[in-house]
């Protein structure tokens, strides 16, 4: 089961330390995160969305890699790669895994300037 953790600080910066504190955690194979994202809301009241990692473009990555290698049977390994490029970074699209930019603006608005939270999708969490 994955939970959905957010936390708000009282300042833009507490978010982010809190965010490589969990990186270390899961370093150490005492948390297994999904996604994790940080959005900050400055004086002015302009939200601004961090991701720590890019779904897509690793899914892309990997559809390039076995499309590449499914076209090598073909005798055509430029196009297995293109057509599994494509193919990964729509299906992620459409599957819309881990926290979507969308939702986590959303929330986002409702921060009062000057502060941040932390989204965090943790599909495990083992105390100590």
């Amino acid at each position: 089961m994955i939970d959905l953790v957010v936390v708000g600080f009282e300042d833009e910066y507490t978010a982010f330390e809190m965010r490589a504190a969990l990186a270390r955690l899961e370093k150490e194979y005492l948390i297994d995160m999904e996604d994790v994202a940080v959005v900050t809301r400055n004086k002015q009241g302009k939200i601004k969305l961090n991701q720590a990692s890019n779904v897509n473009s690793a899914g892309a990555v990997g559809g390039g890699f076995w499309g590449m290698l499914i076209g090598l049977l073909f005798l055509n390994p430029v196009l297995g790669a293109a057509i599994g490029c494509g193919t990964e970074a729509l299906t992620d699209r459409l599957s819309e895994i881990g926290l979507t930019k969308g939702f986590v603006e959303e929330l986002g608005r409702t921060l009062r300037p000057e502060t941040s939270a932390l989204f965090v999708l943790m599909r495990r969490a083992t105390p100590r």
